[in-house]
Order: C-alpha cells, then sequence, then structure tokens
C-alpha cells in the first residue's frame, strides 16, 4: 500500500507516462473518497484479497461517466452470481444493516486473488489451508501404513487349491513389498 500507484497512458511510440491529466489518476494515487487516502484504500483491499480471496470496491461517476471515487465493499459481504436470463455477472452485496442491492460489473471494481473460474478469487489462506490438511493427511496415512510394516491389509482368495503358496507368496511380495 506504501508503493506509489500511478496510471499511465501508453504513447505510440511504445513508451508510457503518467497519465496526470485522467480522472481516475488522483483517485487512485491520492484521495479514493472523501473517508480515507489512498493507502488506507489500498490497505483495505490488499486485506480482503488476501483473507476472503476477493477485493471490491463501489465505483461512483461523475455526469460525463468519469469515475470519480472509489469506496471499497467488504468481501464477506459480497455475493457473484450469473444472472439466469441474461448469463451476465451481477455483485450482490448486504450492509451492515441488512439492506441488499444488486450492482453490475460497471459499478464495482473487482479484484479476485487465485481463480479457478477467471470470476471468483479463492483465498490464499484457503490454498495453504488445504495444502496443509493434505499433508497431515498423507503423513498420518504414512505413519500407520509403515507402523504396519508397510503391509496392505487384505484378504487373497482363491477357487480352488493352491498349487505353490510360496510362488505366490514371493510374487505378491515382488510386486507389493517396500523397500
Amino acid at each position: 500500500a506504501s508503493l506509489p500507484l500511478n496510471l499511465l497512458k501508453e504513447l505510440t511510440n511504445g513508451d508510457s507516462e503518467k497519465a496526470k491529466q485522467h480522472s481516475l489518476y488522483s483517485v487512485l494515487k491520492d484521495v479514493p473518497n472523501n473517508e480515507m487516502t489512498s493507502f488506507t484504500f489500498r490497505e483495505m483491499l490488499m486485506t480482503n484479497l488476501l483473507l476472503w480471496g476477493n477485493a471490491y470496491a463501489l465505483i461512483k461517476r461523475n455526469k460525463l461517466g468519469q469515475i470519480i471515487e472509489l469506496y471499497p465493499l467488504k468481501s464477506k459481504n459480497m455475493v457473484v452470481e450469473r444472472d439466469a436470463i441474461t448469463n451476465h455477472i451481477k455483485y450482490i452485496y448486504t450492509n451492515n444493516k441488512g439492506i441488499t442491492k444488486t450492482y453490475t460489473p460497471k459499478q464495482v471494481l473487482h479484484i479476485p486473488a487465485f481463480t479457478f473460474d477467471g470470476v471468483l478469487g479463492v483465498s490464499p489462506i484457503t490454498y495453504a489451508r488445504e495444502a496443509m490438511g493434505l499433508a497431515l493427511a498423507t503423513e498420518e496415512f504414512g505413519a500407520r501404513f509403515f507402523g504396519n510394516g508397510a503391509r496392505p491389509g487384505g484378504v487373497l482368495e482363491h477357487p480352488g487349491t493352491i498349487k505353490d503358496p510360496d510362488k505366490l507368496r514371493e510374487s505378491w511380495n515382488k510386486v507389493y513389498q517396500g523397500t
């Protein structure tokens, strides 16, 4: 959040320069709204991104359609759905008073973290939790398996009489016995 955030304009020769004349420049760099600094705004977005996997801000525009303010929205209060009729994404936000409003993508700045569908992000903490759970389960399985002498449990059945049980045992051990 403490790094500078400059809006850049691409020049015809491929270089870029600060787009200081653009209405969004000062909103992103200095003051996103009349309640917070750019630092506080970006810090809140990053916190939501890391904890919830998504960061949202409500976009306020002037009569010309230019973005003049961005207000952060709590990720835990947002539901993202696809409209059944139009197939467009819609954002359903419930504020602290329990009032629900629906917004279009033009009204919401949405920054997803890691995503499987390109729409909703998943928290890095969720990924870490699942990786740790898998590691614990693998460790427990390994401890039980090797604690048993690395012998899988089970019973072999044969419809008749086995003529050479030693050969069967040797064949079984060759395939399934550990090092």
